[in-house]
């Protein structure tokens, strides 16, 4: 099997990992394993990893990348991936040789870095888990430390470059695969190298379009929906949202995705409303229905900030009695009994613990690792899981809690499982 991904040496040997939703196909360069890629189980090229890592040191202008010579494959349960033993690259070792010898000097005679880099899948799931161990030399100053790279292009999830919600990840289009410049500074030297200021990680891909755009929202709040981290994707993107405000131009409402739009309710319960009650009366009455263009502008920006003044108010107020009913629960001799049991959905994991939302309150907070199980619970990195007691914790699984204890000051609250 040939990758597809040209912009790298290719020794003729390969591993995969996949399931019935996705697989990686990770390449030996010449020096090393050291690129993959990621395809879909309808056939398409969705990502390349470009390398496993890569550091930059103070004072060098040729940057080493992550390579392993050697390999483990490992196999626990329903879940199995690959161990690489990696260590960063030698240019002067690569060079030699070549007609790069005589003018690249390199002053390091052993591997700054080395370590580990696991990759694993579990069966069912439709993205890998990626842990990496890594130790110094020495005490050096590195300009930049970068770990694995995915690029991923046109053929992926879509043309676009915000056509997906992708965190640190390059998003090339057409013929372009990289977002940096040439470390060579010579077009036929080839070399990918990403823009200094990104860092690879995990992602969760939604293909919807450029959100900016009110019926490419309105896809992805439908993409969404029956999704156990609906209401916490759904919150992230209300809140990279600009705030409503009133205006006297037609600027129409985004998430209806319509442009022509006017605020109004019946009955009338804001003073916009009676303005535009009043525009309306005075169109209907043959007066033309129309008012000064500067006084609206005025009134538009009052009501708006006074709005968000009572916004900012009512949510306030809300929290705290949130809090304080939490609180009033746990002061009960029973704990609040069956009104303190509570839905709630994991949004994170943690060596320590699980952050939970709960829809029912609007509220999160924590249940402790020492919580989760009476037996010893561990921590899985290369998926971001906890384990124990036959049972395993992940992001956007369902679990019953009970509030254990508030923190009003803090606004912080303790869950336990129920």
């Amino acid at each position: 099997m040939k990758p597809v991904y040209k912009r790298a040496s290719y020794t003729g040997d390969f591993l995969e990992l996949k399931n019935e939703n996705i697989s990686l196909r990770i390449f030996k360069r010449l020096c090393g394993w050291g690129f993959g890629e990621v395809w879909s189980a309808d056939g398409r090229l969705m990502a390349v990893l470009d390398h496993f890592g890569e550091i930059l040191l103070r004072d060098q202008e040729i940057p080493m990348r992550l390579e392993a010579e050697d390999y483990e494959s490992f196999s626990d349960g329903d879940r199995s991936g690959f161990v690489f033993k990696v260590r960063t690259t030698l240019p002067a070792e690569k060079l030699r040789g070549t007609s790069f010898e005589k003018w690249v000097h390199f002053p390091f005679n052993e591997p700054v870095l080395s370590g580990t880099v696991k990759i694993c899948l579990r069966k069912g799931d439709t993205g890998f888990g990626i842990s990496t161990e890594l130790v110094s030399n020495g005490n050096y100053y590195a300009r930049y430390l970068r770990l694995l790279w995915l690029l991923c292009g046109e053929g992926s999830f879509g043309s676009e470059k915000c056509d997906a919600l992708l965190p640190g990840v390059d998003w090339p289009v057409g013929r372009e695969w990289s977002g940096g410049t040439d470390f060579f500074k010579d077009p036929w030297a080839g070399r990918s190298i990403p823009h200094p200021n990104k860092v690879a990680s995990s992602y969760m891909g939604v293909s919807c379009g450029d959100l900016s755009h009110g019926k490419n929202l309105a896809r992805f709040l439908k993409k969404i929906k029956g999704s156990p981290l609906e209401g916490t994707l759904g919150m992230m993107v209300l809140r990279s949202m600009k705030r409503a405000v009133y205006s006297a131009e037609k600027i129409g409402h985004f998430g209806l995705a319509k442009k022509h739009y006017a605020h109004f309710t019946s009955p009338i319960r804001r003073y916009p409303d009676l303005v535009l009650h009043r525009q309306l009366a005075s169109w209907i009455g043959g007066k033309g229905g129309r008012l000064d263009l500067a006084w609206l502008a005025r009134t538009a920006a009052n009501a708006t900030e006074r709005e968000q003044v009572a916004d900012e108010a009512e949510r306030t107020l809300e929290e705290i009695k949130k809090y304080r009913y939490l609180e009033h629960l746990l002061a009960q001799p029973d704990r609040g009994g069956e009104a303190n049991s509570f839905d709630a959905v994991v949004g994170k994991c943690a060596r320590y613990g699980l952050f939970v939302d709960v829809p029912a309150l609007a509220l999160g907070g924590m249940v402790h690792v020492s919580k989760l199980s009476r037996s010893y619970v561990s921590w899985n990195g290369c998926d971001e899981t906890l384990s124990g007691g036959g049972r395993t914790w992940s992001v956007g699984d369902k679990i019953r809690v009970r509030a254990a204890s508030v923190d009003f000051d803090r606004r912080q609250i303790d869950f336990v499982p129920d």
